[in-house]
Formats: structure tokens, C-alpha cells, sequence
């Protein structure tokens, strides 16, 4: 739960301070809800000198309060389409003139699902710190119906491939899955297979050996060596119902391949 400020709050505020822009007007904040929906995948792209890599990538759903029933929900669901485009515009721009004033490059949509997006500019990776998430180095947003049509849904994030995914999947319904769903709160729950997440792991060792920082050749290691744990799993779950600074109460189960 956030305040409803924006996306992520602290990152949203930080950030206003110099570009008021990145701020959603107040009636556009007042169709945010307070929960939010964080989505970590992959996302493939190819990395100069390496090849395709699946690099880390985010996705954020922000649930839109119920639009009016009174035969208007078209119109409103598209104002409220219309105003996240500039708000993600303005702010993006503004944003990205800070590490790439001279860059110019608009809005985009893409022909299958209507996904939205801008590219952040070469320098927003030297801006991110290097890293891996910022290498795509695009925003990409869309506003969606959930399948009632009552509710719909703003999803954000750093991949168009994983905000559409997002976006599907919130509009066949948001129904909780499985029994352990259904009786308790959830923060977070991940089911992994770890093939992909080893696939991941290996590919994240690539990218960092061609850094020539000296704690490079240390994570390499690290990640070749969580690597070959995962490589011997059949199947990872985590769940956890409390999640905040001060403590983690979760459940994680493990089945190992038979031999």
C-alpha cells in the first residue's frame, strides 16, 4: 500500500523536488488506489559484445478506483487513458532531459495491445548507475478493464513485453489463486521454475564480467554458485505475508529433481 503520491512513492517524491512533472495531477491521483502489484521477470534484449541476454525487469500495477455506471464508462475509462499519456509524457521528458537534454524522441504504441512507450535516452543507464534493469533503457504503460469492466488498471514498468503480459493477465480477473491464497493476506508470492531463473542467473554472471570493477569476479562467483544450487531443483515457492523494514514472515518450499 502506498500513499497514492505515485508509482513508488519515496522515487516519486525524490524526484519532484526537481521535476514537479513527474507528479500526477491531484484528479489523476485521486483515481489511484492504494494497493500496488510489483511484477520482477526477465526481459530479453541484445547486449552489444554478448548476445541476447534476459535482463532483470519490473512491472508496477496501480488498481484505478471503479468508473461511473451511468453509461459513461467508455468516455471516463479513455480520460483516464488520455491523462496518464501526458502525465507519462510530461514527466518522462522532463526526467529524461536531465541526463539527455539534446534527446528527442516521442511517444510510441505498439500494434499489438496498444502498449505505450518512450525510450529514456542513452545516458539513462550511466544515470541508473549501471544498472542491469536500466538497460532496455524504455518506459512502457498502459490502462486497462479487468474482465468485470468495473475496475480497471494502470501497469507500468521498464519492458513493454512485461507490461503487456501484466495487463493480460489483470484483465482475464485479479480472482486469488490456490488455497494458500485464499486464506491468507499475501505480500508477495513467487512460483519459479528454476531452469528459467538459472537461465537468468547465468546470464546476469555474463553481463557483470565484462565490468572491471573490483567486486566484479566476487559476484561472477556468487551467481555461478546459486547457479548450480537452483540447477538441482524441480520446483521454488515463496510466500510471505508480511514483508516491511523491520521483519519477513514467509514460507518457502522446495522439491528437489528426483535422481
Amino acid at each position: 500500500h502506498e500513499s497514492g503520491v505515485g508509482l513508488l512513492d519515496p522515487r516519486m517524491i525524490e524526484y519532484a523536488t526537481r521535476y514537479p512533472e513527474v507528479l500526477p495531477s491531484p484528479s489523476l491521483r485521486r483515481v489511484f488506489a492504494s494497493e500496488r502489484l510489483v511484477v520482477l521477470d526477465g526481459a530479453p534484449m541484445e547486449v552489444p559484445g554478448i548476445g541476447i541476454l534476459e535482463v532483470p525487469a519490473i512491472a508496477v500495477a496501480v488498481p484505478l478506483r471503479p468508473v461511473s455506471e451511468d453509461g459513461a464508462e467508455s468516455k471516463t475509462h479513455e480520460r483516464i487513458e488520455s491523462q496518464v499519456d501526458d502525465w507519462f509524457r510530461t514527466g518522462g521528458f522532463a526526467v529524461r532531459s536531465s541526463w539527455d537534454p539534446g534527446f528527442e524522441d516521442g511517444m510510441s504504441i505498439t500494434r499489438s495491445g496498444g502498449i505505450r512507450h518512450l525510450s529514456l535516452g542513452p545516458g539513462f543507464l550511466d544515470a541508473a548507475s549501471g544498472h542491469p534493469m536500466a538497460l532496455p533503457g524504455q518506459l512502457a504503460w498502459t490502462v486497462r478493464r479487468d474482465s468485470s469492466g468495473g475496475r480497471g488498471w494502470l501497469v507500468a514498468g521498464s519492458s513493454v513485453g512485461l507490461v503487456a503480459g501484466v495487463a493480460d493477465r489483470l484483465g482475464r480477473g485479479t480472482e486469488a489463486e490456490g488455497d494458500e491464497a485464499a486464506r491468507h493476506p499475501i505480500s508477495m508470492h513467487a512460483s519459479i521454475v528454476p531452469d528459467r531463473l538459472v537461465s537468468q542467473i547465468r546470464d546476469l554472471s555474463r553481463l557483470r564480467q565484462t565490468d572491471d570493477d573490483p567486486q566484479a569476479g566476487r559476484d561472477v562467483d556468487l551467481l555461478c554458485r546459486l547457479a548450480l544450487i537452483l540447477s538441482g531443483l524441480d520446483r521454488l515457492e515463496w510466500i510471505s505475508t508480511v514483508q516491511d523494514d523491520d521483519r519477513i514472515i514467509a514460507r518457502i518450499s522446495v522439491r528437489r529433481d528426483e535422481p
